[in-house]
């Protein structure tokens, strides 16, 4: 990929949900299973559909849909613009390109992820998949976007009475939150989430700001206070599942 690339790894490191895996350590001593995906979202991003590709990014025939809103902006399965919106390449990619990555990483995922989700819904009768992202502190006009959102297809992957709860979780740790705006889940929530059924899912959205120091790097003390909150936001779905069931 860098061989291919224009972009400095810097550069690329944009797109990237930066060490949202740190913050999610203590999820475990919850009993709550983590999957993470460890291949940079410059190389592939599996929240996209496997089709989900710019036909015009290759030399050759690939799989692709009709054009989605994500790959139109040039975010599809494989990015064409850095987060600064520059050209990740100077020209096409051979289209065995696409099949390679998407077999490296996406298939495998989901792979892993169904998996697991089938193993919970056979243990409980359900299961609430958890989507965790990072987000910047301003959007593309400058606004200051909250400390989380939180996203749920605008009510299409999670019922209501869980999704109030979370709010008044996060709320109740002095976070700000809303919903839905301007991420309003990607492909991994609504593909797994479906709110009419016991099949359910969030997509998370974490304001770097609460984390980090700049661009690339954490901050130790804020970071761990937000792994405790979130090692209780676990714990506290956990509870409210059990008393759902």
């Amino acid at each position: 990929m860098l061989a291919a690339a224009t972009q400095p790894v810097e550069a690329l490191r944009g797109l990237e949900d930066f060490g949202v895996d740190c913050l999610l350590s203590g999820l475990a001593t919850r009993g709550i299973t983590t999957l993470v995906n460890r291949l940079a979202r410059a190389y592939l991003d599996v929240n996209r559909d496997a089709a989900a590709l710019d036909a015009s990014m290759f030399d050759g025939a690939v799989t692709a849909k009709p054009p989605c809103h994500h790959v139109r902006a040039g975010y599809g399965l494989i990015p064409r613009l850095t987060a600064a919106r520059t050209p990740i390449y100077g020209g096409r990619l051979d289209a065995t390109e696409a099949a390679r990555r998407t077999a490296i990483s996406h298939t495998p995922y989901h792979a892993a992820l169904a998996e697991l989700t089938e193993a919970t819904v056979a243990r409980h009768d359900s299961v609430l998949l958890v989507d965790f992202h990072s987000m910047p502190g301003f959007d593309r006009l400058n606004n200051a976007l909250p400390d989380i959102i939180l996203g749920d297809g605008y009510g299409a992957t999670l019922d209501r009475k869980t999704a109030d709860a979370v709010t008044g979780f996060f709320r109740k740790q002095g976070l700000s939150v809303t919903w839905n705006h301007p991420y309003a889940g990607g492909h991994i929530t609504r593909n797994y989430g479906d709110a009419r059924t016991p099949r359910q899912a969030l997509q998370v959205e974490i304001n770097r700001g609460l984390y980090m120091n700049g661009t690339d790097r954490l901050d130790s003390v804020r970071a761990s206070a937000l792994c405790d909150t979130i090692t209780s936001f676990g714990a506290f779905l956990c509870a409210a599942m059990a008393a759902a069931s």
